[in-house]
């Protein structure tokens, strides 16, 4: 993870967790960090997403995902997050898709996150 252009390997991914315990020290945030950071520029989002989530950062692991594109991903990582923030960004980035129209269930999902954030936002 240093300035040249090598890959992240997968193996080194999952052994890198982020440590949030008291114990967690500065340099151990700033690692993690600089990980994060390696993952999108080298276009791993999924990766990305899959740390965040382990720190218990839901919107950004939402946000990597959404540079992703992966409808599917972002779908179930909505409904699995249950967060008024992250049922926003899917149903932002569901409406804008250019064949939203075309497909039913796109259309059905887009409509269901778009009731469930607008009552979490009324709700809170």
């Amino acid at each position: 993870m240093n300035s040249y252009s090598r890959s992240l390997q997968r193996k080194l991914a999952l052994r890198i967790s982020p440590c949030i315990a008291a114990s967690a020290t500065d340099i151990t945030l700033v690692l993690f960090v600089i990980f994060l950071l390696r993952c999108k520029k080298q276009n791993s989002f999924h990766l990305a997403a899959k740390k965040y989530t382990q720190a218990g950062e839901k919107l950004k692991a939402m946000k990597s995902l959404l540079m992703s594109g992966d409808t599917e991903r972002i779908i179930f990582f909505a409904n699995v997050a249950r967060q008024k923030e992250v049922y926003i960004l899917a149903a932002n980035y569901l409406s804008n898709l250019e064949n939203v129209h075309e497909d039913e269930q796109t259309v059905k999902v887009c409509a269901l996150s778009a009731t469930i954030s607008l009552s979490l936002v009324s709700g809170a």
